[in-house]
């Protein structure tokens, strides 16, 4: 009768007797963790379903009365009394080996009573949470983003103008200074930085939203084609470029930024291939995003865009640094190769269109980044 009752929950659910042996084990739970009813049931093999790290499940340590406390640590995990099921106990945890890039799950279990008060087992639930896990971290950067965006607008702005004083008075004294050249080449460096430095700002200042922009209707396949032109020139002879160019659409943007989108993603490429070459493959398609299409990856208004892809095949983005690299000054380069912001100026010019950046990425098989941008549709004609 259990049995029936457990298949017919949509949530992974199973059982186990007091002796910590599986007597259930439902279509869920074989769906989440891939280990089938009939190679579960009969053993005490299901802490290794769910844990990477540890060998005692939530029903497991609440049958050896481990768990006791309100709120308590066992292993790596934090486990609490579940504020909504009297006797239950509860916790988070991230499992590495469930789908492609690990699931974060939602665990609880009550022990199994018979009427007398005696212990027969425990039943325990799991829940995938990776979604609403994926919302905050997205939530919490954009929060993030949005204080750094406020405080570099207004630093950048006082900073701009001690700038241009040092650089206008740098000019005046190169220009009083023509015949004294050991001064002059003092004074260059100077100069040089200041100007290096206008240039930083500048980007600081597209990243808060602060600068003005000068939008334009524009064919995104010529600025691609004339990036990788470009880059082709300087390009080792261990990386190739594999152009996928299936659109033709515009969009309304300021040229220099759509040139350092694609700058920025394809310097990014070329730097997780530098020691091992591979191919660089960009590519351009036209896609409509429609209700049904719109998630917590693609948050757009539904309409048409062009789809930017830069793809590389180097050494991946680790998963445990995926979440920080469009935050500001991060950066995996070694010190002197980078500032650490290219991929947040990408996301901020993206977030000023009304687009959005998304990548994918594995450790050992490369780094896929696609940006959607509005498409500009021209009604005059």
């Amino acid at each position: 009768m259990l049995k029936n009752v457990l298949e017919g929950i949509p949530i992974p659910t199973f059982v186990v007797d007091k002796n910590h042996v599986v007597t259930h084990w439902n279509r869920a739970c074989e769906s989440l963790t891939g280990k089938m009813s009939v190679e579960m049931v009969g053993t005490k093999d299901h802490p290794k379903a769910f844990y990477d790290t540890q060998s005692y499940s939530i029903a497991d340590l609440m049958l050896d009365n481990v768990l006791s406390k309100t709120i308590q640590k066992h292993g790596n995990w934090i486990y609490k009394k579940s504020s909504t099921m009297p006797g239950a106990y509860e916790t988070e945890i991230f499992c590495r080996h469930l789908g492609i890039n690990g699931k974060w799950l939602y665990g609880s279990a009550v022990l199994l009573k018979d009427e007398t008060g005696n212990i027969n087992g425990a039943i325990e639930t799991w829940q995938d949470l990776t979604e609403s896990k994926q919302l905050e971290r997205q939530l919490i950067q954009s929060q993030k983003m949005e204080v750094l965006g406020t405080l570099a607008g207004g630093i950048s702005h006082d900073f701009n103008n001690i700038l241009s004083m040092i650089i206008g008075y740098a000019d005046l004294a190169i220009f009083n200074l023509q015949e004294d050249a050991s001064l002059r080449n003092n004074i260059k460096p100077i100069l040089s930085a200041a100007r290096r430095g206008k240039e930083l700002v500048k980007q600081v200042l597209t990243y808060s939203h602060k600068a003005e922009i000068k939008t334009e209707p524009l064919r995104i396949r010529s600025l691609v084609e004339e990036t990788l032109e470009l880059f082709s020139i300087s390009l080792p002879p261990d990386i190739t470029i594999n152009k996928i160019m299936r659109s033709n659409a515009m969009v309304m943007a300021d040229p220099s930024h759509i040139h350092q989108i694609i700058m920025n993603l394809c310097t990014n490429a070329l730097h997780a291939m530098k020691d091992t070459g591979g191919i660089l493959s960009v590519g351009l398609d036209d896609i409509r995003v429609d209700e049904n299409q719109v998630s917590h990856e693609i948050c757009l208004i539904p309409g048409e865009f062009v789809r930017l892809t830069v793809a590389d095949t180097g050494h991946g983005i680790p998963t445990a640094i995926q979440d920080k690299i469009l935050t500001p000054f991060f950066s995996t380069k070694k010190r002197g190769e980078g500032t650490g912001m290219g991929l947040s100026m990408t996301h901020g010019i993206v977030q000023q269109y009304n687009g959005i950046i998304i990548f994918d990425s594995e450790p050992g098989n490369g780094t896929r980044f696609y940006v959607y941008l509005p498409q500009y549709i021209d009604h005059r004609n």
